[in-house]
This record gives C-alpha cells, structure tokens and sequence, in this order.
C-alpha cells in the first residue's frame, strides 16, 4: 500500500497532502487517524473532513486535551458546559441520544455541583455520542456548501502556513471534488497522495466499482452494509447514488490530467 511505503521513506520536512477516498462506512476516516497517529501529530490542524461542521460541540470536546483551571478558565468552562446542555434538550430523540442518556446525566450532575472541569472530562469521554447526535441534528442539504467552503478555507490556511501531513477526509467519490485542495496544495509545494481505506469490508469489495453494470448485484449488497456500518446514517438510496457517481483507481496523476 502507498501508505505503508510512505512511512518507510517519509522525512521529517516532507510536505504530504493525502487525499481520502470512499464511501460511508468504508474505514476512510479511521484510516485518516492512523496517518496522523504514525506521523506523531494530533488530528486537529491536519485532518479535514466537511463533516466536520456538523458537529462543533464534539470538535471543541477533543480540541480541550486534559482539562485543567490553567487550560481553561472557571467562566468558560461553565458556560461550555451550559452549551452542552441546551445542545442535548434540545436534540431530536433517536437510539443514539438514548444509549447516551445516563453518561449525558453523570456529566450534567457533576456540572450542577459546580464540578465544572470534571463535568467536561467526563463530557470528553461522550464526544462520540454527541459527533453522532449533532450530526443528525445538524445535517442538511442546503448546508452543505457553506460546510464545503468552510472546511476549503481552513485547509487552505493549513496549507499557507506549511503544515504537514495534511488530510482531506471527503469522500472524493470524483476527481472534481479532489481539485480545490490538490492544486491549491500542489501550487505551495505539497507532493498529492491518494488513499483508500484498508478495512477488511473495502478491501473485499473496492474493486467491484471497477465494472458496476456486472457487478450490480454485489455492489447493491456492499451499499446495504456500508448503510448499516457508517456511523452518520448515510442512507443506502444516497450511498447507492454515490456508487454510480464514484470514479474507479483514480491517481495522483490523474488529477493533472485535464
């Protein structure tokens, strides 16, 4: 894999733009993860994923590290946690805010008694829950552009200011939603690297997307379970609709290629 090969060979003042690829529930973002975590840097600042915007308080939950009065002051770190609170009254009912109900009460407790830093430590160890409520609370349509635009502006600021690794956690499913961050990247010196997941259900099925007519029967098997296994309830319509649109192997390379 051109991942493995990469840390074999990667210098410490290489400047590396890799460009994620799948569909919902592939393992992208996880993939994502083991990049930053085998380049020793922390995700926040090098991976960027539109998905992103979705889910403010989850982002600012892991962005805190171990929370401490010389971190973060007693004022703001009460009125984060009455943020959090109107966020999850507020929230639509699903399974998700459910499983997460007594963890959400230990914290408010813990935030009633004042506990303000121990009410957000234990609110830290909920941030997946709240990624997946937000998530589905805050998904639209008619959102999507400013989420796309937001996520291009901070990637461009990365890029400007020479941060390395840099990650594009998209789906990418065509070359025209690379392009915004491969050239600006390429024009600042970054060398482009494509990536896929290697979980073991991508790896099974990506090559099925080589020839989607013959294989339309097993790809519409793959959508159902990519359906099941994306945690921000792509449906299996809009996954199926992303399997038509996706452009099969594309490379580096093939970005250039007007």
């Amino acid at each position: 894999m051109e991942f493995n090969n990469w840390l074999e060979n990667k210098t410490m003042n290489q400047k590396v733009c890799w460009i994620m690829r799948s569909l919902p529930g592939g393992g992208k973002s996880t993939k994502a993860k083991e990049i930053v975590a085998q380049a020793g840097v922390k995700p926040d600042g090098h991976i960027f994923a539109t998905d992103n915007w979705f889910h403010p308080i989850a982002n600012k939950l892991r962005g805190l590290g171990h929370i401490t009065p010389e971190s973060l002051s007693l004022e703001v770190a009460y009125e984060f946690c009455e943020e959090i609170k109107k966020f999850w009254y507020a929230a639509k009912w699903s399974t998700v805010k459910a499983d997460g109900e007594d963890a959400f009460l230990q914290f408010k407790a813990l935030a009633d008694k004042n506990r303000y830093y121990e009410a957000l430590s234990a609110a830290q160890q909920m941030a997946n829950i709240f990624e997946l409520v937000e998530y589905r609370d805050n998904w639209h349509g008619s959102k999507l552009k400013a989420a796309h635009g937001d996520n291009l502006t901070k990637f461009k600021l990365a890029v400007d200011q020479g941060v390395t690794p840099l990650i594009v956690d998209n789906t990418n499913i065509v070359k025209d939603r690379i392009l915004p961050y491969s050239d600006y990247a390429k024009k600042a010196g970054y060398e482009i690297k494509i990536q896929e997941p290697t979980s073991p259900h991508w790896s099974a099925n990506r090559n099925l997307l080589s020839d989607k007519y013959m294989n339309r029967d097993k790809l519409d098997a793959f959508a159902k379970e990519l359906a099941d296994k994306n945690t921000h309830g792509v449906p299996y319509d809009s996954i199926k609709k992303m399997i038509s649109q996706w452009q099969y192997n594309l490379t580096p390379k093939m970005l250039d290629e007007k």
